[in-house]
């Protein structure tokens, strides 16, 4: 058992009783851990029996979250199986694959290899945390849950992010998010609305000295459908953040510059913004700019 390199479980049953009087498992040579074993209370007691070597790879699927509270007792309960640091963290994913279901995964890499999202067990070995999850919708959980998780998680210091699918985001959402992630300076949007991000990105006349991601380098927007006047008011943000010394230095269009004129991108262009609507890549390397990485749990 100390050899084993790779443990899976799936389809366990709740168990009960005081686990802290159990014998922790030594798994001194572990590289990663899978779980599908229902119940977050299941989960925490798994952990709570294993004693794991820095560095393990863990990947979780939970079919039902009540809220952020039962990630902080996972965590909490992840950080006393673990002897030694967590790895480091540099990027964020998060995918919705139903109403309630979302993945969010943690990378030590700037972007991830795979530019989709394909399985809640990657063998990326480059995402040190990966996370399924559905929502009790009787709990009525936001989707801002994903920035909750981030600051359980990772203690906010993620330096890219991309979201997939998740659709028309309030500015709420977007603010909610900013309040932690100030070192932020990567944003990718897959198959999104823009309009809440416009909205959070851009200065109160009122509260001007607010400004949402102040980091902020780098916005890529893929399958984009602009709506009405939105090329104009990224335009008007644009110029906005440049005053304020929180200047966006490049905006990527994948698979959306057909939604826009030339014109549009003239103008986007004019206000000192590197725009690319040809190439069909990944977030330029935000280590450019200067990263400082973000630990894990």
């Amino acid at each position: 058992m100390p050899d084993l390199e790779q443990l899976t479980l799936q389809s366990l049953s709740t168990t009960s009783g005081d686990t802290g009087l159990c014998d922790k498992v030594p798994l001194t040579r572990l590289k990663s851990i899978a779980l599908d074993i229902g119940a977050t209370q299941t989960v925490i007691s798994i952990f709570e029996c294993l004693a794991l070597p820095a560095g393990v790879k863990v990947a979780l699927c939970i079919p039902q979250i009540e809220g952020s509270q039962s990630f902080s007792d996972i965590f909490s309960a992840m950080d006393r199986a673990s002897d030694g640091p967590s790895p480091v963290v540099r990027s964020l994913r998060a995918i919705r694959i139903s109403n309630n279901g979302f993945v969010v995964q943690f990378n030590t890499s700037v972007a991830f290899k795979s530019h989709h999202y394909d399985s809640w067990n990657p063998a990326d070995d480059d995402i040190p945390l990966s996370i399924q999850f559905t929502c009790n919708p009787l709990a009525h959980v936001q989707p801002t849950i994903i920035f909750e998780l981030c600051r359980i998680a990772s203690q906010d210091r993620i330096h890219s992010m991309f979201l997939e699918l998740l659709y028309d985001l309030p500015e709420l959402f977007w603010r909610t998010g900013s309040a932690g992630l100030l070192d932020l300076q990567v944003i990718h949007l897959s198959r999104n609305s823009i309009r809440g991000l416009i909205e959070a990105l851009s200065i109160d006349d009122i509260q001007g000295s607010v400004v949402a991601y102040p980091s902020l380098r780098v916005l890529e927007l893929e399958g984009t459908n602009f709506r009405d006047h939105e090329p104009e008011d990224l335009q008007h943000v644009i110029e906005q953040r440049a005053e304020r010394g929180a200047r966006i230095h490049e905006l990527r269009l994948v698979g959306c510059i057909k939604n826009l004129t030339v014109d549009q991108v003239r103008l986007l262009e004019e206000v000192g913004v590197n725009v690319d609507g040809h190439k069909e890549e990944t977030c330029a390397d935000p280590s450019r700019y200067g990263y400082a990485p973000g630990r894990l749990f």
